[in-house]
């Protein structure tokens, strides 16, 4: 329709950029698992996707910390930001909350892997807070499938990493534990809340 036309062309290159996206991801991590060149793509590929994450989780914090310059960049992502209410619901540089938080469900095992796998103690713990601030900017979606989901992958993650690693289990099951504590915290500073749940 002519009235629509704009979304429409809106909405075909985004699909567009998302199959050239995947196309490139593809390209990027070599097609033989065993190439020592495909592996470090493979490394790239998702510590760029972490970092994806982490930066939708600071956006989003600054937009729930009503950070004025970051706030009035955010608009030009949506038509309006998301509400329960009064309560405004995290959505960062996506559309709607809920979109912000299967961003940041998705990264959240990829910032916890690469604060594992890191070698050294700094890199630990930078990674270790940006995984603190997407649990919460998760909390902050307000999105009840986006926590469960999460939870049910670490746990999922952490009974297949129990056998060879167990450090990464408890790391899992502790990722957890603290996405829970700051719901818990969240919801109950907000009583309202529970109506939502």
């Amino acid at each position: 329709a002519p009235s629509h036309r704009a979304d429409a062309w809106r909405f075909v290159l985004r699909m567009v950029a998302g199959v050239l996206v995947g196309w490139a991801g593809y390209d990027m991590t070599g097609s033989s698992p065993g190439d020592a060149d495909g592996a470090r793509r493979w490394y790239t590929l998702t510590r760029a996707l972490a970092l994806a994450g982490v930066a939708v989780a600071f956006f989003g914090l600054a937009e729930m910390a009503n950070v004025q310059p970051v706030t009035a960049w955010l608009a030009g992502f949506k038509a309006a930001p998301t509400r329960v209410g009064d309560l405004l619901r995290l959505s960062s540089t996506l559309a709607y909350a809920t979109i912000a938080a299967m961003a940041l469900e998705l990264t959240a095992p990829l910032v916890i892997a690469w604060a594992l796998t890191a070698k050294r103690v700094p890199a630990r713990v930078i990674m270790g807070a940006a995984l603190d601030a997407s649990l919460l900017a998760l909390t902050f979606t307000l999105t009840r499938s986006g926590n469960a989901a999460l939870l049910v992958a670490f746990v999922l993650a952490a009974a297949v990493a129990w056998r060879w690693a167990r450090w990464a289990a408890i790391a899992l099951l502790a990722s957890g534990f603290l996405l829970i504590a700051i719901a818990a915290a969240y919801f109950l500073d907000n009583p309202l809340l529970s109506l939502r749940i």
